[in-house]
C-alpha cells in the first residue's frame, strides 16, 4: 500500500479485498490515471524491490501475485489461500 501512496494519483487509486469461493483471500490495488505520476521524494535510497518482496512472500504461502501494466491502468492482484498449506 505504501507504493500506492507514493506513486499513484491520489483520486484514481483503488484497493479491494474479497474472499473467493475457491477459499482464497484476494487483494487488488489499481491506479487508473492515464499518466505516470512522478514519485514523491524518498526518505533514503532504499527502494525498488517492492514487487520482488511481495512476490517472494506470496509464493512462500503458495499464493499468486499478478501485475498488470496495460495503459491506462496499473494494477496488482494478490491471491492468498485461506486454508493452511501442508508442509
Amino acid at each position: 500500500m505504501g507504493n500506492v501512496v507514493r506513486h499513484a494519483a491520489v483520486l484514481t487509486a483503488a484497493a479491494t479485498l474479497a474472499v473467493e469461493e475457491q477459499a482464497a483471500l484476494v487483494l487488488a490495488i489499481a491506479d487508473a490515471h492515464p499518466l505516470k505520476p512522478k514519485p514523491l521524494p524518498a526518505v533514503n535510497d532504499l527502494g525498488g524491490r517492492g514487487l520482488l518482496l511481495v512476490d517472494a512472500l506470496v509464493r512462500e504461502v503458495h499464493g499468486r501475485a499478478e501485475v498488470s501494466r496495460r495503459p491506462p491502468r496499473a494494477a496488482i492482484s494478490i491471491r492468498l489461500p485461506l486454508a493452511p498449506v501442508a508442509a
